[in-house]
């Protein structure tokens, strides 16, 4: 088992290594395998990037994260032209039924409802809709949960006809 401080050193060469990530920004501190990870982003991709990160270091029994995003003014777009991205990324990708999906934006926050025969149409949805330049945070539900045949992910919430 390693030690607190092994892990710590582990994620933030994990956190420098990756070039999506600004690790200048990013705090880290480790209690008993439980890593917390603290800071100011550009983007919301970024933060994405920073937890995949941190997971894919061997070892952390758990992250806390307190990661804030905050746009830089190069970042920002309004609420109409994210919608009209993000439906334009769907538009583009073979693998997502664009017609039965609906994209909401709110302040940057995005909900994306429909309903989808395939749990890769709906992963889909979701990886193309998350890193839109704008995008601040996707709404969470509660990750993988099953609500009257219902599937809901963090970011996306989409009814999957399959069982």
């Amino acid at each position: 088992m390693k030690t607190d401080t092994r892990l710590k050193k582990e994620v933030l060469a994990e956190l420098e290594w990756d070039p999506s990530i600004n690790a200048n920004h990013v705090g880290v501190t480790v209690n008993e395998g439980v890593v917390l990870v603290t800071g100011h982003l550009d983007t919301f991709a970024e933060k994405q990037a920073v937890e995949k990160a941190v997971q894919r270091v061997a070892g952390v029994k758990a992250i806390a994260v307190e990661l804030d995003v905050k746009l830089e003014p190069h970042h920002e777009r309004s609420d109409a032209e994210i919608a009209a991205a993000i439906e334009a990324a769907f538009k583009w990708h073979a693998l997502i039924p664009e017609d039965r999906i609906q994209c909401k934006v709110e302040k940057g926050w995005v909900t994306l409802t429909g309903e989808v025969d395939w749990h890769y149409q709906r992963h889909n949805a979701e990886s193309v809709a998350r890193p839109v330049t704008g995008v601040v945070c996707p709404r969470h539900f509660p990750c993988g949960e099953r609500t009257q045949g219902r599937v809901v992910t963090p970011g996306i919430a989409l009814w999957a006809t399959q069982p």
